[in-house]
């Protein structure tokens, strides 16, 4: 319970997820999936911050970059300082379009990822920025709004129950915890073929 305490104390970022993380069920199932993928990306980042070096390097090599050029600003122009800029900033961007730095966060706690699990961190970029509705859904009438719900209630009970999973594997935790999707598939009408509880 203490490092609990100490993860939520050390990093303002990491307690403002998991306040959205226990108030989100409050929420319209639509707008969901994008805010989970939100505290997806806040909590994994401050994994990979306190325990990947790669990622770590990074970061300070992206900071001191920019206060690098920052002490030469002067001598540029504008023009030149702005390209420079842009560049530096877009060092990490790369890894950040995709779901490797989800996946390198589950490595580093010694997590195992089922299919199922990766198809859904996969989904990732169709909520990239907060986007509710991927660009290939079209909603016509009612029952695809349903259906709709239905889908995104069962990609948010995978996340909810991933995310449960680094936040208690980064306490140390080792148990069991609740598969959220399994427990309510009769309430979204889909069967899955995975355990009531899950090993960590």
């Amino acid at each position: 319970m203490e490092k609990f305490i100490n993860e939520i104390y050390s990093s303002s970022n990491y307690s403002n997820a998991l306040k959205i993380l226990l108030t989100l069920f409050n929420n319209s199932i639509i707008n969901q999936p994008s805010v989970l993928f939100v505290v997806l990306e806040t909590i994994t980042e401050e994994i990979l911050k306190n325990k990947s070096k790669i990622h770590y390097e990074k970061h300070y090599l992206k900071n001191d970059c920019i206060s690098l050029l920052n002490k030469y600003k002067e001598t540029l122009s504008k023009q030149d300082f702005d390209i420079l800029y842009k560049g530096i900033s877009q060092i990490d961007k790369k890894i950040l379009q995709n779901n490797k730095n989800h996946i390198l966060a589950f490595e580093i706690l010694g997590i195992d990822l089922s299919k199922e699990d990766k198809i859904c961190l996969g989904k990732r970029n169709d909520f990239f920025h907060g986007r509710i509705l991927p660009q290939q859904i079209v909603i016509d009438n009612e029952d695809d709004f349903v259906t709709l719900e239905k889908e995104y209630s069962v990609l948010s009970q995978r996340l909810f129950t991933l995310i449960t999973k680094l936040v208690l594997k980064t306490v140390n935790f080792e148990g069991f915890i609740i598969n959220h999707a399994k427990i309510r598939e009769i309430q979204n009408d889909k069967t899955i073929e995975e355990d009531y509880f899950i090993k960590i």
